[in-house]
């Protein structure tokens, strides 16, 4: 499937392939704003973002995507395969934990928003692996992205959480994202 869907690997952990970007080419900005697209202006600099950015994204059982922070609303969509906990820490510390999977009846769910400003990681808890899509609006530019640091994180996590939510902490937090982009766009 991986290979199908031209998946290649992703800097939060797993793999993806960015599917569009508001009038501009997929893959073609390496996760930055392509000017030559639909754009609207925020806050952030410089200003202009395109409109929304998509992807497919997989990871597979035992791989874990690592504390990162956006500031765009990200909506998460379960296309297949076994079930994906997330765990967002929002602003003030509170610990948000929802299951994307098809087990309805369960308290899973198909979809789920994680606003902007939020550290968010996740994993596989069910199955051999698990793809997803997301969107994001304003689209997606690494201008916008952090890594969570073990400062910071110690600085927001209860006691109690810490043992779990260290394991999700990026080992690399290098920001040379070209990486992801430049052997395998």
């Amino acid at each position: 499937l991986r290979r199908l869907l031209g998946l290649v690997p992703h800097p939060e952990g797993g793999f993806f392939r960015e599917t569009w970007r508001s009038g501009g080419v997929p893959m073609a900005s390496k996760g930055q704003t392509d000017p030559a697209g639909r754009c609207v202006t925020t806050g952030r600099t410089p200003p202009e973002r395109n409109e929304l950015t998509s992807i497919f994204y997989m990871t597979a059982q035992g791989g874990l995507q690592y504390w990162a922070k956006n500031a765009s609303d990200h909506v998460h969509y379960w296309h297949g395969g076994g079930a994906y906990e997330y765990l967002v820490l929002h602003p003030g510390g509170r610990l948000e934990r929802q299951v994307l999977g098809p087990r309805l009846d369960a308290g899973e769910v198909l979809q789920f928003a994680v606003p902007g400003g939020c550290w968010k990681a996740a994993r596989v808890v069910r199955g051999a692996f698990c793809l997803l899509g997301e969107a994001v609006a304003p689209g997606f530019d690494f201008r916008d992205f952090t890594w969570l640091t073990e400062a910071e994180l110690r600085g927001i996590c209860p006691p109690a959480l810490w043992p779990e939510l260290k394991g999700f902490l990026h080992p690399d937090q290098r920001r040379d994202f070209d990486r992801f982009y430049n052997n395998n766009a």
